[in-house]
């Protein structure tokens, strides 16, 4: 994946497409920082840099953001629907026979140890909270 990134901030510069270029420039940036030269980083870990990016400029809505968002997403893995989402705590559920809100905490770490990054964990709360009450 930082090959990838690599890539594309090569081509960016070739093309003289400053906002892609600056834009992950900026990604490599934040993963060298957390890597600190201590240990590569895995690509789930780059995913969640690349998600907290795009919170970031999903925050600030402007058409700029939005350009830099459609540049970061093909990083991103494809989104579950909230159908999708049911479907699956439902089973971690069954699976794990959790009944209640204090297993709340279980049913989203089993969640995200097999789909993380694949969903809005705030979504994921909500559906917790719909299928426990």
């Amino acid at each position: 994946m930082k090959k990838d990134i690599d890539n594309i901030i090569k081509e960016s510069l070739r093309a003289g497409d400053k906002d892609k270029l600056n834009l992950f420039r900026v990604l490599k940036g934040e993963i060298s920082r957390m890597e600190d030269g201590k240990n590569e980083l895995s690509k789930e870990d780059i995913i969640k840099i690349i998600q907290k990016i795009v919170k970031n400029l999903e925050s600030i809505g402007d058409d700029k953001s939005k350009k830099e968002i459609d540049m970061l997403t093909p990083f991103l893995p494809q989104q579950l629907t909230e159908e999708e989402i049911e479907k699956i705590i439902q089973s971690i559920v069954i699976t794990n026979n959790y009944s209640t809100m204090k297993d709340m905490g279980k049913i989203m770490g089993d969640f995200n140890r097999e789909h993380g990054g694949s969903a809005d964990n705030k979504i994921v709360a909500q559906v917790v909270k719909k299928i426990l009450t």
